[in-house]
């Protein structure tokens, strides 16, 4: 099992208006939204926008999050109370809880069919989510403890890591059935899809590599060498992969084209989802093990700010059209919601 097992089990759209937030004595202190708040001011002095935020209650230890920025829901997968909170964007309220199968983790969502795809890492399956009607629809039989997905609309695919078995399941959107089982590096975890040339990268957390899949071949095609322990993985529209390196604290910043990491980056302490803006060229990366979110320069290959959030953040989202990203925070059963964030890159 991935290490968030046992010790945190036991690796992105609509809001508008958001305030800070009230919140629990469990949750970051007030003095700590004060200094995000500050920080913003101070940094972003300039900014025609300031980031607000909030921090929205949602299930035991949230893991993945997804938002669907045209119904305006978010999905928030809860790993310790086996649910999937859907929440209404712009209203800042839950909507629907749903039950799930054993411990839902990570979240994708397919916008042609506004479905939700949450892997359940114990029951072997991904749970089909019908977002406009907010029930379950199906559950699909994948690989040994699957934890990252990623949807292709485009190609009619989604894609699970399978982290007990080192596959990548191939699974057709028409027919929901697993239609090809790739096998890949150790410990597969986070994976993400290159629009721009339809192959898959999975991130190997027990081997330290990102596995390159032509799903249409269904091989792999090229093995990159990245960060320790790599957990999260996202692709720009370049063509560049970002991945987290779990146990290295840094960002791996990989060429695909040229097939090789063409930069590290160093963030905080066990840095685990990625997200990306494209318009601004800016990566959003989680740090589990120090309640902070790291703001990436992606042309400079730099950090620019860090934010607190809440506590232990995994899970990373982003939405271009509201300029609003999320965060999960596993042990504090919230998830965070910043407006405007990408006036923190600048």
């Amino acid at each position: 099992m991935p290490l968030l097992v046992g010790a945190v089990l036991a690796t992105l759209f609509l809001v508008v208006g958001l305030v800070i937030g009230t919140r629990d004595d469990s949750g970051p202190s007030a003095e700590q939204a004060s200094v995000a708040a500050t920080s913003a001011s101070v940094t972003q002095s300039s900014a025609a926008r300031t980031p607000r935020s909030a921090f929205l209650p949602v299930g035991s230890s949230p893991w993945g999050v997804a938002v669907d920025p045209i119904l305006g829901v978010a999905l928030v997968s809860n790993a310790d109370d086996d649910t999937v909170t859907i929440f209404d964007t712009a209203l800042q309220t839950v909507v629907a809880t749903i039950p799930a199968a054993n411990k839902p983790a990570a979240i994708a969502i397919d916008p042609a069919t506004h479905s939700g795809y949450v892997t359940c890492a114990e029951d072997d399956v991904v749970m089909v989510i019908d977002l406009s009607s907010r029930s379950v629809m199906r559950t699909i039989p994948v690989g040994d403890a699957p934890y990252g997905v990623a949807v292709d609309s485009s190609a009619g695919k989604a894609y699970t890591t399978n982290f007990e078995s080192d596959t990548l399941s191939v699974i057709d959107l028409a027919s929901a059935a697993v239609t090809a089982t790739v096998r890949v590096g150790d410990h597969p975890y986070g994976v993400a899809v290159d629009r721009s040339s339809g192959h898959v990268m999975v991130v190997n957390a027990g081997d330290d590599s990102m596995s390159v899949v032509d799903p249409t071949a269904r091989q792999v095609v090229m093995t990159i060498a990245v960060g320790d322990e790599p957990w999260g993985v996202a692709v720009d529209s370049k063509g560049t992969a970002y991945v987290a390196n779990h146990a290295q604290d840094s960002v791996s910043v990989v060429d695909l084209a040229v097939g090789s990491t063409s930069a590290t980056i160093a963030v905080q302490s066990g840095p685990v989802g990625v997200a990306v803006d494209d318009a601004t060229s800016t990566v959003y990366v989680t740090n589990h093990g120090t309640n902070t979110v790291s703001v990436l320069d992606a042309s400079a290959h730099s950090v620019v700010s860090t934010i607190p959030v809440g506590a232990n953040p995994h899970g990373a989202a982003y939405d271009p059209v509201a300029h609003t990203a999320y965060f999960t925070n596993f042990t504090e059963h919230t998830m965070t919601a910043i407006v405007d964030i990408d006036a923190w890159a600048r």
